[in-house]
């Protein structure tokens, strides 16, 4: 006989009789199948409140007139400007936040399947997700695209599909394709922000899209026709050779890497109504610069456009047993701050879909 939804306690986590061979059922998002790192730079710090170093990328290329470096034979070299570049020390302060649980003995001596473990990957779990919120609240703040954000922005870097494009992302055509239109802007825009620091080789680029988004995207004429005319795409879908064969799109289109970022969030306390949403809400595409490594050197310059600073623990996973009370308690610590650190190399794309 089930015994129904529950919680542990000292009689409901084991089964009687014990069955030998018995089957654990059920759903536990490991913290290591999170998309997060794969788009955002980790850099630890060596306080919690600290500064990222901004250079502005300028005097790189700063060429007014060619001429203006001429020293004619026998004169002496004159200085008329310092050559120097302006930056920025930018303050951030992480926090320290704990993801926490508590087991009575009864309930862990008795269990059949292993509670304190499992309680543990669910706490780190609910650390992936809540720091994947916060950089998806970063990402998705327009401000932190606009010009006023970073002087090496020549243009916000972020729009809407239809100013940027000339329509929404789902409804293009071979004849107008607004994601190819989007996407090559964008990487034009990067270019010319950065120096060609990060060129338009789309390899650079990783677009972070909504699972609902994936859907309509996938069923796109645009990208159907795309499918008819690139053999790899195709086959890729034909094949189930990537994740993102089941909405419909592979894992490059254009050339650029599109990641579905699908962590969810459950917004209901326990016992409440049952309210769950996707972490990136739908609409919006964003496109980051890929870091070159997970982890950052702090201090050293990077054009990760997302980066999360942490401080002493990344991810701490502890446990405490107290004979007393006879009780296990178990928390996963995190000290950090999730920043758009180089919005010039990336793009936020708004009122994406229709």
């Amino acid at each position: 006989m089930a015994t129904g939804p529950g919680f542990p306690s000292g009689n409901n986590t084991y089964v009687k009789p014990d069955i030998s061979g018995r089957l654990r059922m059920g759903f536990s998002r490991n913290a290591k199948k999170f998309h997060f790192p794969k788009y955002v730079q980790y850099v630890e710090t060596p306080n919690m409140e600290a500064y990222y170093l901004k250079m502005t990328a300028q005097m790189a290329a700063r060429v007014v007139d060619v001429e203006d470096f001429e020293w004619p034979d026998g004169q002496p070299d004159r200085l008329d400007e310092d050559g120097t570049e302006s930056f920025n020390f930018i303050p951030f302060a992480t926090g320290r936040r704990s993801y926490k649980f508590r087991l009575g003995d009864l309930s862990t001596r008795q269990a059949v399947w292993p509670i304190v473990e499992d309680h543990s990957t669910i706490a780190a779990a609910r650390c992936m997700t809540a720091r994947t919120i916060r950089m998806m609240t970063q990402l998705l703040t327009t401000s932190n695209w606009a010009t006023s954000a970073d002087p090496d922005a020549t243009a916000n870097h972020h729009d809407t599909a239809t100013s940027l494009a000339g329509g929404k992302l789902d409804v293009g055509t071979s004849t107008a394709p607004y994601l190819r239109k989007a996407l090559g802007k964008i990487a034009a825009l990067i270019n010319k922000d950065t120096l060609g620091v990060i060129d338009s080789d789309p390899d650079k680029f990783l677009v972070l899209v909504n699972p609902d988004d994936a859907v309509l995207i996938g069923n796109s004429a645009e990208l159907h026709d795309y499918l008819k005319g690139s053999y790899f795409a195709r086959d890729e879908i034909a094949s189930n050779a990537h994740p993102n064969n089941k909405y419909g799109l592979p894992s490059k289109i254009y050339g650029y890497e599109f990641l579905v970022e699908n962590a969810v969030k459950v917004t209901s306390r326990k016992g409440g109504t049952l309210s769950k949403s996707h972490v990136l809400t739908g609409g919006n595409l964003v496109v980051v610069s890929k870091p070159s490594s997970i982890d950052g050197m702090y201090g050293s310059p990077s054009f990760s456009t997302a980066t999360m600073f942490w401080y002493q623990d990344e991810m701490t996973v502890e446990t405490k047993h107290e004979d007393w009370d006879r009780l296990t308690d178990g928390r996963v610590v995190e000290n950090t701050k999730e920043v758009v650190t180089a919005p010039v190399s990336g793009y936020l794309i708004t009122s994406a879909t229709a």
